[in-house]
């Protein structure tokens, strides 16, 4: 479903008005993910005034949400054009790509499950030793740690803060804690064992 979007300046007496179909954004306003679509000058004037700090104003039935991208991150505008002759733009937060930081964004897709896309991402992102069948145990590990979090919007993003040390320390006190294990119980069998 599609929502209205609004930038205004009062000062130079402007006022952009265009569409998105998808945002999430956390608890300070900061948006991380949004997607819009409209006539070129009202999109291409959204998304600059957006990455350049600009409050823009998502209108969500009668509820009027304030966002704005954070300063200290960097952003990625893509560009397509639509067969009715609109422009769509994706403001994405440089939090999906990259390692540097120590806090990760994640798009779940609908209909995903998210304890696999999770354990994926950490091991695309970092060196830790996990098997798969860990995925489920690290997810509600993560969320009990509150290193793990899903923030506002109509798309389904999720802010991990980790680091190789702590999913390291993680992994170790599972293991210890045979809440995980490198053994599959139908591999311990006695009848393998012996063979």
């Amino acid at each position: 479903m599609l929502e209205k979007v609004e930038m205004t300046d009062y000062a130079r007496n402007i006022h952009i008005e265009a569409y998105t179909d998808g945002y999430a954004y956390d608890q300070y306003s900061q948006i991380y993910l949004f997607s819009v679509v409209g006539h070129d000058s009202s999109v291409k004037a959204i998304t600059a005034g957006l990455v350049s700090n600009r409050t823009i104003e998502i209108v969500r039935n009668d509820e009027i949400i304030n966002v704005s991208a954070p300063w200290y991150y960097k952003n990625r505008i893509m560009s397509s054009r639509l067969q009715s002759g609109m422009l769509h733009q994706l403001v994405i937060s440089e939090l999906f790509f990259s390692k540097e930081h120590g806090s990760i964004l994640i798009y779940i897709p609908e209909g995903e499950r998210v304890d696999d896309i999770v354990f994926n991402t950490l091991k695309a992102r970092f060196s830790v030793p996990a098997l798969p069948e860990w995925a489920g145990w690290i997810f509600k590990r993560l969320k009990e740690e509150e290193a793990l979090e899903e923030l506002s919007g109509n798309i389904r993003v999720l802010r991990l803060t980790t680091n190789e040390e702590h999913l390291d320390t993680m992994i170790s006190e599972g293991i210890k804690s045979d809440e995980i294990s490198f053994f599959r119980k139908e591999d311990l069998c006695w009848e393998k064992l012996q063979t």
